[in-house]
């Protein structure tokens, strides 16, 4: 087993981020948002759920709003 490849991410609006891997070599990969409120500025982490195919979506919470998106892979699920 190896880590994903092929991986790409994006913040398609407000509500989080997304991200896809063309090839799991049997692992998974997640989608990562980092969503910034914009009362107080602070900046949260938020991760999609593990996945072997398809998008994995990070959805901001509450009134944040995303500000930047990433992918994280591991070898299994």
């Amino acid at each position: 087993m190896a880590h994903p490849t092929g991986c790409s991410y994006e913040v398609p609006g407000k509500w989080g981020g997304v991200a896809i891997c063309s090839k799991t070599h049997g692992g998974a990969y997640r989608a990562l948002a980092l969503c910034k409120n914009p009362d107080n500025g602070k900046i949260y982490n938020y991760a999609g759920q593990w996945r072997t195919t398809g998008f994995s979506c990070a959805y901001c919470q509450g009134n944040t709003i995303a500000s930047s998106a990433g992918v994280e892979t591991r070898y299994s699920n």
